[in-house]
């Protein structure tokens, strides 16, 4: 096998396909790379067209997941350009599960079951 057929040529997805697939908008995908958060593969340099590698939807997703727990954009910023954004994942992740554990050690909610909640007195 030579050097040119282990080389698969990937079809890049236009901003609109990207976005559907990541289920966003182009206006989104443009926002983040503003940001410096998330940069097409190409650009076309007639057109200014972007193009993404369908790769790139699992980074993008990771920073929608980062804002989904309400992380700053410059923080996540910060992680991707570290080359850490799993292990920011996994400490968030943490941090959220002690603060989970420490509003349940100072809640004074009562767990009641369902049967419970149907009854009526």
């Amino acid at each position: 096998m030579t050097n040119s057929e282990n080389h698969v040529k990937v079809k890049l997805l236009s901003i609109h396909e990207f976005a559907q697939v990541c289920r966003t908008t182009p206006r989104t995908l443009r926002f983040y790379e503003q940001k410096g958060l998330f940069k097409p593969a190409m650009v076309d340099s007639n057109n200014k067209y972007r193009f993404y590698n369908p790769k790139q939807a699992r980074d993008f997703l990771k920073i929608r997941l980062l804002q989904n727990f309400h992380t700053p954009l410059k923080q996540i910023r910060s992680s991707f350009s570290k080359n850490s954004a799993e292990e920011f994942l996994k400490r968030k992740l943490i941090g959220l599960k002690e603060e989970a554990l420490a509003l349940r050690s100072t809640s004074c909610f009562v767990p009641i079951s369902a049967p419970q909640l149907l009854t009526v007195q």
